[in-house]
């Protein structure tokens, strides 16, 4: 067809900018809620993870992990007691140790912005942002995970706990 204008209308551009803005006012509030809720999860199951490392080391060692007591202070208990749940003694292996990542290098924090693992005496539990108290970080970058732990000649898991 001649002399008809190709492209579209003032009014069709106007529309369709329209219908992108609603798609984007009711799109944006669902989406704000969606990292939040993968950080609750990502903490959740690295906790679980901790608690099913707790239930096997119990199962051969004892209660010798349940001798260490809370201390919402530092985190020093839940650092000895990832470093307990790492160690495979080489001269008398446990079965199934190590029970834990020997990648996994937490620090501790104290901040109540993080999340974080915190031991109360039975079991590892989840701190949320706002809650006080001192554990483990859950780091969500992956610095967490690295170099392989690496413990001292005579090392002994718990001592001093």
């Amino acid at each position: 067809m001649i002399g008809r204008p190709h492209g579209f209308s003032l009014v069709e551009v106007l529309v369709a900018i329209a219908v992108v803005g609603i798609l984007a006012a009711v799109a944006l509030p669902s989406i704000g809620r969606v990292v939040p809720s993968s950080k609750a999860t990502v903490a959740r199951e690295l906790v679980e993870t901790l608690n099913t490392a707790v239930i096997k080391y119990s199962q051969l060692n004892g209660a010798a992990i349940r001798r260490v007591s809370a201390n919402n202070a530092s985190g020093a208990e839940e650092l000895a007691i990832v470093r307990a749940l790492q160690w495979d003694s080489s001269t008398d292996p446990d079965p199934g140790a190590p029970y834990l990542r020997v990648h996994y290098n937490p620090v501790a924090s104290t901040s109540s912005s993080d999340y974080r693992a915190v031991w109360n005496g039975v079991f590892f539990e989840l701190k949320s942002p706002g809650e006080a108290g001192g554990g483990l970080l859950v780091d969500f970058d992956g610095s967490d995970l690295g170099t392989v732990a690496t413990f001292p000649q005579g090392y002994v898991p718990l001592s001093g706990f």
